[in-house]
This record gives structure tokens, C-alpha cells and sequence, in this order.
């Protein structure tokens, strides 16, 4: 599984909107996608809730510290990890 975040410390510099975005993109190649939503803000796993399925995007929340263990856990599901970082 491939990984890409989008992470930085300053709010407000659309790395929810490049992850959802990307997501999206990969999705419609046929890649099977886990957008990791690990802002506490929860913008991306609301996004999933309402469109992730039609986008065929499999939308996670984890705001613990532990995203590198996901990869392990999702690595055979997934082609591509998607993270909306903090």
C-alpha cells in the first residue's frame, strides 16, 4: 500500500481538501482507497459520511498518534492510504 499525507502545522492551507481530492482522484483509476481522516477537526471523515461511498473512498478517524500502524493493518485491502493530517 502506498502512502500519501498531507501535513502541516498551520491550519487553513487546504490539506483536507488536497486529501479528499487526491482520494477522489485515485479512486476513479479503480485503486482501492483509505482516506485516514487524523484531524481532530474531522472534516474529511464528515466528507466521507456524506460522499465516500460514491466515490468508492473508505473514510477512517484516527486522531491518536498511531497512523504508521494502519498501514500494517490495511496494507492487503487498500492500494493507497490517504492521510488528512492534524
Amino acid at each position: 500500500m502506498r502512502t500519501i499525507g498531507f501535513i502541516h502545522q498551520k491550519g487553513g492551507t487546504g490539506k483536507t481538501t488536497l486529501a479528499i481530492g487526491t482520494a477522489m482522484a485515485l479512486a476513479e483509476t479503480d485503486a482501492r482507497v483509505l482516506l485516514m481522516d487524523a484531524d481532530p477537526q474531522g472534516t474529511a471523515s464528515e466528507w466521507g459520511t456524506r460522499w465516500g461511498e460514491r466515490w468508492r473512498v473508505v473514510v477512517r478517524s484516527q486522531t491518536l498518534p498511531v497512523i504508521h500502524d494502519q498501514a500494517g493493518r490495511f496494507g492487503r485491502i487498500f492500494d493507497w492510504m490517504i492521510v488528512d493530517g492534524p
